[in-house]
């Protein structure tokens, strides 16, 4: 695993921590069942819904234990329990899980402002609604091969927005493309997955 693999799984450390402390108070995990759920729909007779989060998009370094996931959601009042897949399954009220995805979506417009603000080429960045898509303009004059490499921040919060909006695990994906904003060419794109999949990345 690469140092820049580990610096990442700061990155989600720091963003799934801000986006708790948002959510405050306690829940209970309400159906102690073992397979999670990926609807973020109350069911009938439910005041909680779980949400299920891949464990590699959660912790892509591998570096949190299970008591690690658990007692960091406790610590900001949050249920969480990790299935026998390893995935975790974080259990609160309606009201906390739109909060989150409020934070996340905060944690996105931090994220974009910070690198269209910072000395690089990046000149503007435009998300899709559901954040699995971003375009990324840039100065080609400017523009070097580090720089496709800022996607991963979009890749950790526009995943992790997807996952607690409801979206399956398989199913999650976020694509960023470098479009050159003066020509419209696309300089290059890149995908969360084969982020995931990259042993180097």
């Amino acid at each position: 695993m690469s140092t820049f693999r580990k610096s990442i799984a700061v990155a989600v450390v720091g963003v799934l921590t801000v986006t708790l402390a948002a959510c405050g108070g306690g829940t209970s995990d309400a159906d102690g069942t073992t397979t999670p759920t990926t609807s973020v729909t109350p069911e009938e007779g439910r005041t909680t819904v779980d949400v299920t989060v891949s464990r590699d998009l959660l912790d892509p370094d591998g570096s949190w234990t299970d008591e690690d996931v658990v007692a960091e959601a406790m610590s900001q009042g949050i249920a969480a329990r990790v299935t026998a897949d390893g995935d975790v399954v974080y259990t609160m009220t309606p009201a906390r899980h739109q909060e989150m995805l409020d934070g996340f979506s905060g944690a996105i417009d931090q994220a974009i402002t910070e690198l269209t603000s910072g000395d690089n080429s990046f000149t503007a960045i435009e998300a899709s609604d559901r954040f699995d898509r971003f375009t990324v303009r840039v100065d080609g004059a400017r523009f070097t091969d580090f720089e496709p490499f800022y996607a991963v921040s979009l890749f950790l919060v526009g995943g992790l927005h997807q996952q607690f909006d409801g979206v399956a695990a398989d199913d999650v994906d976020v694509t960023v493309s470098f479009v050159d904003d003066a020509t419209g060419e696309t300089l290059t794109s890149t995908t969360l997955q084969e982020f995931l999949a990259g042993d180097d990345a």
